[in-house]
C-alpha cells in the first residue's frame, strides 16, 4: 500500500489544509445554529442544513463587505 502523505507530499499538505477550513465552517456552524436538527423527514434535514449553510455564506458576505467598506481588504491589509 502506498503512503500518500510520504509520496506526495504537496498534495497531502494542500488536502490537510483544505480539510481544516472545511471543519472550521461546519464548527463555526455548529456553534451559530445548533449541532441539533429538528426537522424528521430526511428531505426536511436537507432543506434545513442548506439553509444553516446558506444564511451562514451571507452573514460571512456581509462581514467581509463590512470590512472592506471600512478601509480594510479581505486579507486584513489597508487600502492606499
Amino acid at each position: 500500500m502506498v503512503n500518500f502523505g510520504k509520496h506526495w507530499t504537496n498534495r497531502a499538505g494542500k488536502l490537510r489544509a483544505r480539510r481544516s477550513l472545511i471543519k472550521a465552517v461546519f464548527a463555526k456552524v455548529k456553534e451559530l445554529y445548533g449541532e441539533r436538527l429538528r426537522c424528521r423527514r430526511w428531505v426536511a434535514r436537507c432543506n434545513e442544513t442548506i439553509a444553516k449553510f446558506a444564511v451562514y455564506n451571507i452573514q460571512a458576505i456581509m462581514r467581509r463587505e463590512l470590512m472592506v467598506g471600512q478601509g480594510a481588504t479581505a486579507g486584513g491589509q489597508s487600502r492606499t
